[in-house]
């Protein structure tokens, strides 16, 4: 049987490397071995994957290994078909004229069938079990099976040189036996050098693999274990030099706690608890060393970013920070984390940003973590020249009133806050002017306020006043407050200035129901709507006086004193007056009560002295008709003094 023609099967030893194909190393193994499946021949692989797999050095491979073999069924079907082939074979007319001798003289050799098995090969005959049902078929191949011609060599006569001879019995079964075709040999694979090679380059790939694995593990924990050490032992070695630069970066002695490396900024040295002494109100929770590699590849030497964390301290000493030269411990940036002010015994604001070098010196950008608040810092002598700009945050001081939006320019120092200007946006109006917020023998504000169309009832509201007031408010005013804390001045100690309230109101006094009950002693409740009332206020030593000069109510106008003195008590007078066509009255009214149930009374006018009587009595009766009194009674209806 030719090789190209044996069907292979696996192994045991095949079908378990079969179900793991990466136990193979060899990727044309592997393939051929998955090729395997006892019914494709040799050649038909070759045809088929000739191209893209070495079939014959991987087949010998595999039957070196073990991990094939022939399949016997079929080299038996093989030898049988060629057999057959072979018996058919024989020329028809050799057969004829073999009957035609055998007339003359009948011999056993004519009964002998050529293509006859001895009998020991017909014992040699395996046998097949019957096929399994549940295993599918084999599919007959189309590959065409070329019979091997073979002829028996038939003497003639001798006598006759051209006829056919007949031969002998004995004779034609020799050269039947001689001429029984003897089976191909398999294919015999012996190892070659090549082979040996290769193996032991994948045994060595093998044991590198699995060392590798075993090392890897090993050496990343080495490396772990020296950089903690390195991180914890290495940085004290050099304790002495960074307190030194420290020292020079800020021009005086600067001491810290721990010392350790940090994975900030992808790797940095931290210092905790960093302190300076010439500066007490100075400290930092933690400070970075970045290394700036662009900068230090540029440079050819160390270049470094400095992050300040939790940081706190008073104006002079952030000035200070802000004036430390950025060349001595070649700083190319520093940053701030957390930075807060320390006035007045509290702590203003927690902001980040950085430090940059500017025209006029160095220069701070700052923000809060919500974006709400934005500070821009300047060195200006021993003090920062602050420019802030806040959205939706309560002020310094008088923190009850809501503010939208704020700007604050000023100058912040260790005594007090000098804002040489503000503006915000406040209760539907706006506020404006300057002020100075001191704080040495505790929180003292003075400011000048000018308000424009802000919600007097909203503002009365939020400073916990009393009076009920309603209307837009503006005017200019004089406030003065203190307390311990900047935080804590919530009301005004004094106020002065002159004011306008338009289309307001006033609560619980109805001017026009007091002159309409004239004489009938105090009435309470109502309310004046008016137009405009302007005046001037006061407010010291915990009293309040406001001088209207003109109230305006439609055809009512007033004018008057009001004061509200401990406990919130109502008193004053107001000069009122109505008038209808040309005619108008005028009428005291009374303030009394508290700013709670205010109470107004009219006072009637004192009457006027009797007139002498002049009497002419006629003698008959007759003379001149009295004249009619002077009626003060004004025509005007309840409610129509709007």
């Amino acid at each position: 049987m030719n090789f190209e023609d044996t069907v292979y099967v696996k192994t045991a030893l095949g079908d378990a490397r079969a179900k793991q194909p990466r136990s193979i190393s060899s990727h044309e193994l592997r393939a051929t071995l998955l090729l395997i499946d006892g019914r494709i021949t040799v050649r038909e692989m070759k045809r088929r994957f000739g191209t893209s797999l070495a079939i014959d050095p991987a087949i010998s491979e595999l039957l070196r290994e073990g991990l094939i073999q022939a399949r016997e069924d079929r080299a038996s079907e093989d030898e049988q078909a060629s057999e057959d082939a072979v018996a058919e074979a024989v020329p028809a007319a050799a057969l004829a004229e073999a009957g035609e001798a055998s007339w003359g003289d009948p011999s056993p050799s004519v009964a002998t069938p050529v293509d006859a098995l001895p009998v020991d090969a017909a014992d040699k005959v395996p046998m097949y079990d019957e096929p399994d049902p549940d295993l599918p078929m084999a599919e007959p191949e189309d590959v065409r099976v070329e019979p091997e011609a073979s002829s028996i060599d038939i003497p003639v006569i001798e006598q006759d040189p051209h006829a056919p001879q007949e031969p002998r019995l004995d004779e034609a079964q020799d050269v039947a036996a001689d001429k029984t075709p003897d089976p191909e040999p398999l294919l015999t694979v012996t190892p070659r050098m090549g082979d040996h090679t290769r193996g032991s380059v994948i045994a060595m790939g093998f044991f590198l693999e699995r060392v590798w694995r075993g090392l890897l593990p090993a050496a990343a924990i080495v490396l772990i274990g020296a950089l903690v050490v390195g991180a914890f032992l290495l940085p004290e070695r050099y304790r002495g030099d960074l307190e030194a630069g420290m020292s020079a970066y800020l021009g005086t002695p600067v001491r810290f706690g721990s010392l350790r490396v940090s994975l900030a900024g992808g790797g940095a040295l931290q210092m905790s608890d960093v302190r300076a002494d010439a500066l007490p109100s100075l400290r930092a929770g933690k400070v970075f060393l970045i290394p700036d590699w662009p900068a230090s590849l540029r440079a050819v030497d160390w270049r470094f970013r400095v992050r300040i964390g939790e940081l706190v301290g008073a104006p002079s000493a952030l000035n200070r920070l802000m004036a430390a030269p950025a060349d001595q411990l070649r700083v190319t940036e520093t940053e701030l984390d957390r930075v807060s002010v320390s006035v007045g015994g509290e702590s203003w604001a927690v902001l980040s940003g950085s430090v940059m070098p500017g025209e006029q010196g160095a220069v701070a950008n700052l923000r809060d973590e919500l974006g709400t608040l934005t500070v821009t810092a300047i060195r200006a002598g021993d003090a920062l020249h602050v420019d802030a700009v806040a959205v939706n945050r309560p002020l310094p001081v008088f923190p009850q009133i809501p503010v939208s939006t704020l700007q604050v320019v000023g100058t912040l120092s260790d005594d007090g806050f000098d804002i040489t200007n503000f503006g915000a946006g406040v209760l539907d109006g706006k506020l404006a002017g300057t002020a100075y917020l001191s704080w040495p023998d505790g929180a003292r504000i003075v400011a000048d306020v000018t308000l424009s169309q802000v919600n007097v009832e909203q503002l009365l509201k939020r400073l916990d006043a009393g009076v009920r007031l309603g209307g837009s408010l503006s005017g200019r005013f004089k406030v003065e407050g203190g307390a311990a804390h900047p935080s804590e001045i919530r009301t005004a100690s004094q106020l002065s200035g002159r004011f306008e309230v338009t289309n307001g109101v006033v609560g619980g006094m109805d001017f026009g129901a007091a002159m309409r009950e004239r004489g009938s002693g105090k009435i309470q409740g109502g309310e004046t709507l008016f137009e405009s009332m302007t005046g001037e206020l006061k407010r010291k030593d915990g009293a309040l006086e406001v001088r209207v000069s003109r109230l305006q109510a439609g055809a009512l106008d007033a004018a008057g004193v009001l004061r509200i003195g401990a406990l919130e008590a109502l008193s004053g007078q107001m000069t009122t007056s109505v008038g209808a066509g040309s005619r108008r009255v005028g009428l005291p009214v009374d303030i009394g009560g508290s700013l709670a149930a205010p109470t107004l009374e009219a006072r009637l006018p004192a009457p006027p002295a009797p007139a002498a009587r002049q009497e002419s009595v006629s003698t008959d009766g007759g003379g001149d008709a009295e004249s009619p009194a002077v009626s003060l009674e004004v025509p005007v209806a309840p409610g129509s003094l709007r």
